[in-house]
């Protein structure tokens, strides 16, 4: 599974203190802005059997709620121009999708906490990332066909020539964000464009894309442009600038 982690709210800068909270270890992060306030006490920080306790009286109908790895965090944010204490959750839950009565639907984000002046309280969930599982793979043949008639835009993916060989990556990392849409990693053979080094490569790509179905007894269609995952290099040979320009063009055409 290809899986997001949790992201933090607030823009951080460095760490500034930890200390031992409640039994948890807790990092408190210096704001970015410089008119934030200082950041409050650690002392009352909910520790995890509290943050559990909170979100499973009022989170009905999960077959699991459990907090992520990792301690929590006090950090600033830029936008709610307040500090909050954080904690990492993944909650499984039926997905109630028909035709798949055995899928799941993961859900991972963040319990944040506001300190209000006497102590700290349960503010709000933020969620940054969900999945799907027990929902069967699509056909990779499928995937391919689409992906190789697919008119895609290559450039931010660097190629300097049309890709080759389209194949499956193994694995390809599914990764569904609802019934009708997954994302997945494919191979390709294709001229890279290293601009820092001036040089034409040729090399193996990982790239990955997307697609979406209208319904799941619906063909896949629309892949959307391909991420860069990962690049082998088997040869390199050099270009001038123009060269590469007009080599990278050659694909966006």
């Amino acid at each position: 599974m290809h899986r997001k982690s949790p992201t933090r709210i607030a823009l951080i800068t460095s760490l500034v203190l930890a200390c031992v909270a409640c039994g948890n270890e807790v990092s408190v992060q210096s704001a970015a802005d410089p008119n934030a306030p200082p950041a409050p006490s650690t002392t009352g920080i909910p520790d995890d059997a509290t943050v559990l306790s909170e979100m499973r009286g009022r989170i009905n109908g999960a077959d699991s709620i459990e907090l992520s790895d990792g301690a929590g965090e006090i950090v600033w944010s830029g936008r709610d121009l307040t500090w909050y204490y954080q904690r990492g959750y993944i909650v499984k839950r039926p997905a109630n999708i028909e035709g798949f009565d055995d899928a799941t639907l993961e859900v991972g984000g963040l319990s944040l906490w506001v300190f209000d002046g006497n102590g700290w309280r349960y503010q709000r969930d933020l969620v940054t990332w969900n999945t799907y599982e027990g929902i069967p793979d699509p056909d990779s043949d499928d995937l391919l066909e689409i992906l190789q008639s697919a008119k895609l835009n290559y450039m931010p993916a660097g190629l300097g020539g049309l890709p080759q060989n389209f194949r499956m990556a193994e694995p390809p990392n599914f990764e569904w964000h609802n019934a009708t849409s997954v994302s997945f990693n494919y191979l390709v053979d294709a001229p890279h464009i290293d601009w820092p080094s001036q040089s034409l490569r040729q090399a193996t790509l990982t790239l990955r894309t997307r697609v979406y179905r209208d319904s799941v007894d619906a063909p896949w269609r629309n892949p959307l442009q391909p991420e860069l995952i990962d690049a082998k290099v088997h040869s390199s040979e050099q270009k001038t600038p123009a060269e590469l320009s007009a080599a990278a063009a050659s694909v966006a055409n």
